[in-house]
């Protein structure tokens, strides 16, 4: 009785964390940080329990020996983890999927502003290019400097200040 009891307390904490993980895994979307082989592993952990429980089962029935509910308790735990690690296999491989899309749509973005930078440079070298090619303009001619009475309005010469 008491280690059918310890097996029930532990297949209900592992119950209580499934729910934790298939709820982070639905809500973050990304498959990153999780380990599928993992779950895998601890799933096919949970098809040997149930396998125990249904030969332990088996086994009572033919023996006319009666179980008691925590047998029962222990089973249904195994079942409800079984069908939790599952659900978050699958968020896994929904996870995995958005994660190739999300890589694909940065690749593509991330192309098409190489491909922009690539026109611009190419437009610059060929303005830089046609400006290098173009005749060079004459110099303006140097006026000769003025007299300073000459180049104040007001004819003071000193600027315009008084």
């Amino acid at each position: 009785m008491f280690a059918d009891l310890c097996e029930v307390l532990m297949i209900f904490c592992f119950g209580v964390s499934w729910p934790i993980s298939v709820v982070k895994s639905y809500r973050s979307r990304t498959a990153k940080g999780k380990s599928i082989m993992f779950e895998v592993f601890i799933w096919i952990g949970y098809i040997f329990g149930i396998t125990r429980k249904v030969i332990l089962y088996r086994a009572a029935q033919a023996a006319g020996t009666p179980l008691d509910f925590l047998f029962y308790l222990g089973w249904f735990f195994y079942a409800l983890n079984f069908l939790e690690i599952l659900a978050d296999m699958a968020l896994w491989v929904r996870n995995t999927i958005l994660d190739k899309r999300k890589e694909s749509r940065e690749r593509k973005e991330a192309e098409q502003k190489q491909m922009e930078i690539d026109r611009l440079t190419a437009e610059n070298e060929r303005l830089g290019a046609r400006a290098a090619a173009a005749p060079e303009m004459p110099a303006m001619p140097v006026l000769p400097a003025a007299d300073e009475s000459e180049s104040c309005a007001d004819g003071a010469g000193n600027g315009g200040e008084a």
